[in-house]
């Protein structure tokens, strides 16, 4: 190279360009251009030597003049509604795992179960062009905005909440058969008083209780359909729900710990807890401890949902593990499957749970405590 030649931009300090690389290359700006942009023909032999050279200079792809030239983000949306929950954490690995197998850049958005954050998170996903969507909803009742999604064509893949009403994919367990596989546990220990805890309001844990019968409704959360499930053990066992035994409080900690705490003390005599998620699980075990109760001789504790906690609490926690991990996996290949042109009839997975019996679950204490 001449040293009359005008020095690259990336020895002036500034980003290497694909300028930079066509001269390092020895080809023209188009075929270096289409060589890292991986669109159009480039031979074998220019592909290579462009590789090499954007390594030498430094190049980085301007991913949106990429996309603006090949109509492509290689960007999937992830909205969920909980990032600290355990789950999405685990779901979200999965997600993750095919996305970079597969090529492709995750952006993700947490709504707090707020259906207004989920509205601005989805504005935000399609201002940055994300070629598809894997969303958890806020609130089921609240779904025009994503009937809007898929009616527009964008490749969508519902997580852990499904909304059969609306044309898209879906990913996650049957609430209905787990909850009642749950409580068919109680039972078969020879529980009768079985207590559910749960974050549902409580005109949707009598809703849950109405329709237990009835199958999956309109709007049915995973909670919901975990409870109605509950309840359509207890009805299949002859077993008239007990109002002091359903315990429906709000989403937070405190007020699973404080809701249990008072059904202890209005002498419901619970001798099994059954929770809806891990947060219920967690306050569960607080009010509990604070009660003085011994797990399982005085009250047996099931939960949803496994944690890292579960396992190494005194005694290990018996749980109902839903296969989190897979279920973002499924999603992922589901969405990556839509995005490159794969079917059009839509899926339903839902994949299946399994009892992890550690130490919390045995026989009521007194026969006298459970009828």
């Amino acid at each position: 190279m001449s040293t009359d030649e005008e020095p690259s931009t990336a020895r002036r300090g500034s980003p290497a360009t694909i300028n930079d690389v066509a001269r390092e290359a020895g080809v023209s700006r188009a075929t270096a251009a289409r060589a890292l942009g991986g669109y159009g023909s480039v031979s074998a032999s220019a592909a290579h030597a462009v590789r090499e050279a954007a390594a030498a200079v430094g190049y980085q792809a301007n991913a949106v003049a990429r996309s603006m030239i090949t109509g492509r983000t290689k960007t999937l949306g992830i909205i969920l509604s909980d990032i600290e929950n355990n789950f999405f954490v685990r779901a979200l690995r999965g997600i993750s795992h095919i996305a970079r197998d597969k090529g492709y850049d995750v952006l993700l958005a947490n709504t707090d179960e707020d259906v207004a954050l989920e509205r601005r998170a989805l504005e935000m996903m399609r201002s940055r062009r994300v070629e598809g969507l894997v969303l958890c909803p806020a609130d089921l009742d609240e779904i025009d905005h994503l009937h809007a999604v898929a009616s527009g064509g964008q490749p969508l893949v519902l997580l852990d909440r499904e909304a059969r009403e609306i044309d898209a994919d879906s990913v996650g367990i049957d609430n209905r058969r787990a909850g009642c596989e749950a409580t068919s546990l109680l039972l078969d220990a020879g529980h009768t008083r079985i207590a559910v805890v749960s974050g549902l309001r409580r005109e949707l844990n009598d809703r849950a209780q109405r329709n237990a019968l009835a199958g999956p409704q309109p709007g049915e959360s995973p909670s919901e359909g975990r409870v109605a499930g509950h309840y359509e053990a207890l009805l299949r066992a002859g077993l008239g729900p007990d109002p002091r035994l359903q315990v429906s409080v709000g989403l937070d900690l405190a007020a699973a710990s404080e809701g249990v705490a008072t059904m202890l003390a209005s002498g419901a005599q619970a001798s099994a807890i059954l929770t809806s998620d891990s947060l219920q699980t967690l306050g569960a075990l607080h009010a509990l401890r604070r009660a003085g109760l011994s797990i399982p001789h005085d009250i047996s504790l099931l939960g949803f949902d496994d944690s890292d906690w579960a396992p190494i609490v005194e005694p290990p926690l018996s749980v109902i593990e839903q296969p989190a991990y897979d279920i973002g996996l499924r999603a992922a290949e589901l969405l990556v499957a839509r995005i490159e042109g794969g079917g059009d009839v839509r899926e339903r997975i839902q994949l299946p749970t399994r009892y992890l019996a550690r130490g919390s679950v045995a026989a009521p204490p007194f026969p006298g405590k459970s009828s």
